[in-house]
């Protein structure tokens, strides 16, 4: 077994060795000793150590060996490592301790290869400026091996033009700088900088110059590992961007702006910049024209003349001549050129050229397309051939010789005519010869051609000369196409011109920006006759000069494959000059490695001059909708369903909600009518829909807006129906008509407390004129006779003093009774409910009246369970119970019961209390005037006590500010029943929520679904424990996330403190997760609200919470 492993380690396809702690090699399998001979990686041997020594050439991994005997493992990618062959490939490197009883022993190094990288290895991408700072380059490495170069070889420099990677530099430079590049390779080694020098190359006619710069590489170690070679030839060396960086940028903005040829001289007259634009028009390069005076170009500028040019442009910014260019035996052009003092360069001046008349000869034009033609016949697919002006074959295709079947040896210099298999019928004059051809005559034939087995091809022949070669000599290029197949393309090709000529729309073919082909319908748009006018012109000659930049970049978008827009608007110019707007859209295709612009055009000036008149129209009635306080809305059908199409800015105003908020959610509108409208709404809104006949509406509502706040709309509807009564459209008009409502609600309740008002003033005047009249006339009567009467006995006087007394007590006890009934009416009394013991507060009430009973013998019983609590005024609810008590021992003799008892109100927060006597009842016809202020009645007790009859009015107010209600019911002669109801729980919600913004607008929303409980808000967690110790609300909305106690927390702790089973919880939060919601539902929390909440849902939950809650505390009670 352990042969076989140690077999399997040996031919694993990995590289392994091992080493000791120590660092020492200690195995090393085949595949790495295979590995190091291919990638130049150092060969482990048992005295290698690997913590002292690199083993790849350009990266360290020493550290990371070393870490391994700290039990750290590593895995590490190694890229571009050079193998033997001059490739490159990323190995993977992985290292990993070894143990033996948890001691480290020594560690395991393998290695694998990944697939060679397409990327370029360091050396050949961290010089990304080697084009612009040399001709050419090469990287060699610290043995001067050739490692890499950018291809451009300089064949005077090099003794071979073919590829020099692998080889020793000293091998194959001239040897007339052998010794220069040896001395400065030295010195490269010892100093570890960079070294530039010059040398020079004497020709047999000339001299080249060169500039040579070598920069060495160092690896990790700090020791040469490769050498840059950058050499630059001076010859050909044009002014750089260091030298003129401002003028180079300035021209190409001015040829750009201008799209004339643009050039610059210096003070002294000489060309320093020459623009692609002078080298087309001019055919003269940058090269041949950079440093010479411009009178060598431009014959007319003589020395006088460019003085003149020099004097003038001291004064003024610009100077303009006139003058011809004449291209010898070629072309004459007539050009204006102004000459202009750059701003920010005085040394410079830019001259531009503006071609007045362009008077060329035809053979100009056709070199042009000629050229072009030989590109394209470079790569061409079908059979092609060069013959020289005897018809001797130059040179052919592999298509040509395929088609034929000829090879080279024979096809060479045989001559093209011998080919031909001529037409007996056809006479000797009419023959194809050499002759024919070169005159011009025939510049297309059908030929018979013999194949190299015999077989006849036919086949179209088109001769095109060769613009190069000697006019006296010429030669020409044979382009053929098979009958059957040129048949076929001429019918394909007929049907395209067909398609062209046919379409409204321009449609233009063009190559380099210049357009080849073009319809009548793309001329007839921009001003011209017939396509053939447009035929070489620039497509940015149809460009008004604003939009120039803009259209050129476009189009460079297309011809680059970037997104930009599919069709594209601009400023378009005509023959005449006229402007007008143009919309163009273009497509690319490549053909033969040419990359052609279809481009389509349409004159859409009236399109945009009605599109200026929709958008005037648009912006008016914009206006005019955004400046109202109404909104408009626009719902129309789309399928099954109705979606919003249209909401004016004005819907902001009156509901918070923005145009878009109301448009990606169609169901907004509905989600913030109040809960309490939204039923009866939405009946008056299913019968309108149904109706199939009605066709407009008015509806009167109440929504919440997105601050919390109630809004009374008027919303008026009209319908668009079709044939069948479906609904189509629907158009509203939403108006804010809450300051309407309040106005109508505040005018109702004034009226009403004027009129309450006015009672009470009755009632005062009433109790003034009767009630206190009686007592008064009764003290001033007895008065009268102790001051009047000397007869009296002092027993009549005592009883004289006794009456004033009573007279006096009755009237303090209505004066009090009076006062206490005002300050209920206007709000003055303390009024600060807490939680009570039902039977301790009635206790109080027993005992203060315990002294009267117990005079007239009559028994109190307190029946209330001890476990029952109220949520009352202490004051005013002993008050309650006092006059009630007091009253059933005034109606009661020797030996009756007062039974005072409580009972839960299912499905309240209420609690009803009965305070029954046996005592003489009431008759049935003064019970609608107990309770009654404005009957005030009273009678006497059974033994003469007198009453206010203001003290049931007092028990009414204290229960119905509680929210309670208070009955009576008798039987005369065998006594009466009080019945009243007081709340259990609070009449408050707690809001808790750390957002300022939140807590306020959900206190708004709470108030306006619930108003009859008052809203209580904190800012946190501890804040409402100590909230709720002190005053129990009766339902708690809290938010999930807070700082000090977070709403999980704080609930935790109500459960630990035993409050939540009476306590109802909602949460309501801004971000909750998943987990968290199971979390809560754990705890036993029902409600769980994401905001913004659904006003209708939020509405149910917080009801069934205060009735669950009510239920939680009934039943504890």
């Amino acid at each position: 077994m352990e042969e076989k492993i140690a077999t399997l380690i040996e031919q694993i396809p990995i590289g392994i060795f091992t080493y000791s702690y120590n660092g020492n090699v200690e195995f090393v399998n085949k595949n790495f000793k295979k590995y190091s001979i291919l990638y130049q990686i150092a060969l482990p041997h048992p005295h290698f150590n690997v913590f002292e020594n690199d083993l790849f050439p350009t990266v360290s991994i020493k550290d990371e060996l070393k870490k391994t005997m700290e039990g750290i493992p590593f895995e590490k990618e190694i890229k571009y490592v050079r193998s033997n062959n001059g490739g490159s490939i990323s190995v993977i490197v992985k290292g990993t301790p070894v143990f033996e009883d948890d001691k480290i022993t020594g560690g395991i190094l393998l290695i694998d290869d990944v697939k060679v990288s397409d990327k370029k290895p360091p050396f050949e991408t961290e010089k990304p400026h080697l084009k612009e700072l040399s001709s050419f380059f090469i990287v060699t490495n610290n043995e001067g091996i050739i490692e890499s170069t950018n291809g451009r070889i300089d064949k005077h420099l090099f003794s071979v033009s073919e590829r020099i990677t692998g080889r020793n530099i000293l091998e194959i430079i001239s040897p007339e700088v052998t010794h220069l590049i040896v001395k400065n390779y030295n010195t490269v080694f010892k100093q570890k900088q960079k070294i530039s020098f010059f040398f020079s190359l004497k020709l047999e006619k000339t001299e080249k110059h060169f500039e040579c710069k070598l920069e060495p590489h160092l690896n990790s170690e700090g020791k040469v590992q490769l050498i840059y070679f950058y050499i630059k030839n001076l010859v050909e060396e044009q002014p750089s961007k260091e030298q003129i960086p401002v003028e180079l940028d300035y021209y190409k903005k001015a040829a750009l702006k201008f799209k004339q040829a643009v050039l610059a001289i210096d003070n002294d007259g000489k060309i320093n910049y020459w623009d692609e634009n002078s080298e087309n028009i001019f055919h003269l390069t940058a090269t041949s024209t950079i440093g010479k005076f411009i009178s060598e170009i431009f014959t007319f500028i003589t020395k006088d003349k460019f003085d003149e040019v020099k004097n003038t442009l001291q004064q003024k910014d610009s100077f303009t001549l006139s003058g011809s260019f004449e291209k010898i035996l070629q072309f004459s052009l007539q050009l204006e050129l102004t000459f202009l003092r750059a701003e920010k360069i005085s040394e410079t001046v830019l001259v531009l050229c503006k071609q007045i008349e362009r008077e060329q000869i035809l053979s100009n034009k056709f070199e042009m397309r000629a050229n072009r033609l030989k590109e394209l016949l470079k790569s061409e697919t079908e059979p092609t051939c060069k013959i020289d002006s005897n018809g001797t074959i130059l040179l052919s295709n592999p298509a040509f010789k395929s088609k034929l079947g000829y090879p080279d040896i024979e096809l060479y210099r045989t001559n093209f005519l011998g080919l031909i298999k001529q037409k007996e019928e056809i006479e000797p004059d009419e023959k194809l010869d050499i002759n024919i051809i070169r005159s011009g005559k025939v510049k297309e034939a059908e030929l018979e051609l013999v194949a190299f087995n015999g077989d006849l091809h036919s086949f179209k022949v088109k001769f095109l000369p060769d613009k190069e070669s000697d006019e006296r000599f010429p030669n020409f290029y044979c382009l053929f196409s098979e009958l059957k197949l040129e048949l076929k393309e001429h019918s394909e090709l007929y049907f395209y011109k067909s398609l062209l000529k046919a379409s409204q729309d321009g449609i233009a073919v063009s190559l380099d920006s210049n357009i080849m082909i073009a319809n009548d319908s793309f001329a007839k748009i921009f001003g011209y006759d017939k396509s053939e006018d447009v035929y070489d012109k620039n497509l940015l000659d149809f460009v008004a000069d604003d939009d120039v930049l803009k259209v050129s970049e476009y189009f460079k978008l297309k011809e680059n494959n970037k997104n930009g827009p599919e069709r594209f608007e601009f400023l378009a110019t005509k023959k005449d000059d006229s402007y007008f707007y143009a919309e163009l859209s273009v497509a690319l295709f490549v053909s033969n490695k040419q990359k052609y612009i279809v481009t389509v055009a349409r004159d859409v000036t009236e399109r945009k001059r009605a599109q200026k008149v929709i958008r005037e129209s648009e912006q008016k009635y914009r206006n005019i909708t955004e400046n109202i306080d109404d909104f408009l809305y626009t719902f129309e059908r789309t399928g099954e369903y109705l979606r919003p199409l249209f909401y004016t800015a004005s819907v902001e105003k009156i509901t918070g909600y923005t145009q878009s908020e109301f448009l990606l959610d169609p169901k907004l509108f509905l989600k913030i009518i109040h809960p309490d409208d939204f039923t009866s709404l939405k009946k008056k809104l299913a019968t309108l829909w149904r109706s199939g006949f009605h066709s407009s509406s008015e509806l009167e509502f109440r929504i919440l807006n997105k601050q919390g706040n109630i809004v009374w709309v008027r919303n008026k509807v009209n319908i668009i129906r079709d044939s069948k009564g479906g609904i189509q459209k629907i158009y509203g008009l939403v108006s804010d008509i809450t300051l309407s409502k309040r106005a109508e609600e505040e005018l109702k309740e004034s009226a009403e407390n004027l009129k309450k008002l006015n009672e009470a003033k009755d009632r005062f005047l009433s109790i003034i004129s009767h009630d206190l009249r009686t007592p008064f006339s009764s003290i001033l009567g007895f008065t009268d006779l102790l001051l009047t009467d000397e007869a009296l006995s002092e027993m009549e006087k005592k009883q004289y003093v006794r009456y004033i007394q009573d007279s006096s007590k009755s009237m303090l006890a209505l004066v009090n009774s009076l006062l206490d009934w005002t300050r209920l009416q206007t709000g003055r009394i303390k009024f600060e409910p807490e939680k009570l013991n039902a039977r301790e507060l009635v206790e109080k009430s027993v005992s203060s009246s315990a002294g009267t009973a117990l005079q007239k013998h009559i028994s109190i019983q307190n029946l209330i369970d001890a476990s029952l609590n109220v949520f009352v005024d202490k004051n005013l609810a002993q008050q309650i119970f006092s006059n009630l008590i007091s009253n059933a021992i005034k109606f009661t003799t020797n030996g009756d019961k007062v039974l005072i008892s409580a009972s839960p109100v299912i499905g309240s927060r209420f609690l009803e209390f009965t305070v029954k006597d046996t005592g003489r009842g009431i008759k049935e016809d003064n019970l609608p005037k107990l309770f009654n202020i404005d009957m005030k009645f009273t009678s006497e007790g059974t033994a003469g006590e007198k009453g206010s009859g203001l003290g049931l009015s007092l028990v009414k107010e204290i229960v119905e500010r509680h929210g309670g209600t208070v009955s009576v019911t008798s039987e005369y002669g065998k006594g009466s029943e009080f019945k009243l109801t007081l709340p259990v729980a609070s009449n408050k919600i707690l809001i808790i929520d750390n957002n300022k913004t939140d807590r306020i607008l959900y206190s708004k929303i709470i108030k306006n679904i619930t108003p009859d409980f008052d809203v209580d808000i904190v800012s946190n967690g501890k804040e409402a424990l100590d909230k709720i110790s002190s005053s129990p609300p009766a339902l708690v909305i809290t938010e999930n996330e807070m700082p000090e106690l977070n709403g999980y927390n704080f609930i935790l702790e109500l459960i630990r403190q035993n409050i939540f089973s009476k306590l109802p919880v909602i949460v309501l939060s801004g971000k909750i997760e998943r987990n968290i919601l199971q979390e809560y539902a754990e705890l036993g929390i029902e409600y769980i609200f994401k905001k913004p909440v659904n006003l209708k849902d939020f509405k149910q939950a917080v009801e069934k919470s205060i009735r669950k809650g009510i239920t939680n505390n009934t039943n504890s009670t």
